[in-house]
This record gives C-alpha cells, sequence and structure tokens, in this order.
C-alpha cells in the first residue's frame, strides 16, 4: 500500500471565476512582434486582426483535451484546528475547451485565375450508378 506525504501537497479549489476564456493561438511572426494589434469585422461578419501590415482571420476551433486555467490564491487555512500551517493554494478558474487560431489572409493577385465552380449536380446517385448494379 503505497503513502502520500500531505504535509507538502498544494491544496487544489474548483472556484470558476463565470468568465468566458478564450485563448488566441498566435503564428510564431507575432510572438515577438511588438507593433500594433487592431480587431476589426468584415462585410461577412466575422472577426479579423490587422497586425504587422497583415490581416489574420480568427477561426474558433475546438480540441479534445480541456485546458485548465489556475491561478494561485493566498494561504488556505489548515483543516487541523490544532495547527497553525497556512499553505498557499491553487484554484482552477475556468476550463476551455475551444481555442482561437488565426489563419493569414492572402491578398488576391490579379494574376490568379479564378476556381471554377462546381457543376450542378444532375440526377440522384442510385440513378447515375444503380442500373449497374
Amino acid at each position: 500500500m503505497s503513502t502520500q506525504d500531505l504535509s507538502a501537497a498544494v491544496p487544489l479549489v474548483h472556484a470558476s471565476d463565470g468568465i468566458g476564456y478564450r485563448l488566441i493561438e498566435l503564428p510564431a511572426e507575432l510572438i515577438d512582434n511588438h507593433s500594433e494589434w487592431s480587431l476589426s469585422s468584415s462585410a461577412d461578419g466575422l472577426a479579423r486582426l490587422q497586425a504587422a501590415g497583415k490581416t489574420y482571420a480568427l477561426r474558433q476551433k475546438n480540441t479534445s483535451n480541456a485546458l485548465v486555467l489556475l491561478k494561485t490564491t493566498g494561504p488556505m487555512v489548515s483543516l487541523d484546528p490544532g495547527s497553525l500551517d497556512a499553505r498557499p493554494a491553487v484554484s482552477a478558474i475556468a476550463t476551455v475547451h475551444e481555442t482561437v487560431e488565426l489563419v493569414e489572409e492572402k491578398e488576391p493577385t490579379s494574376s490568379e485565375t479564378p476556381k471554377p465552380t462546381a457543376a450542378p449536380a444532375r440526377g440522384k446517385w442510385h440513378e447515375k450508378f444503380g442500373r449497374t448494379r
């Protein structure tokens, strides 16, 4: 049977602060860049970030691995009434399941040819391929 020394343990308390957090995944070129950033919306209703002369679209992506945000709190009084031991505690203030990624938008050039549109579907699959079965 294993034993643990609880005298050195740091208490963990779940104390949600009720704020909805979103973490932004920054591209490498923006991490140490000290230029001014600005957020705006476009005609399509999506948010855009302008930074360092580039425009980035903000896209939410879900993750299967939740990220727990922790915050240190003041000393937690020991549960033992005879002890004067006060240890620092850690509070789990939020769990994040979504992050926001920045996707750089390229400016369209006049030399690019427009992509062809898909041909409309003609008939149903079983009408096209079911005859030979």
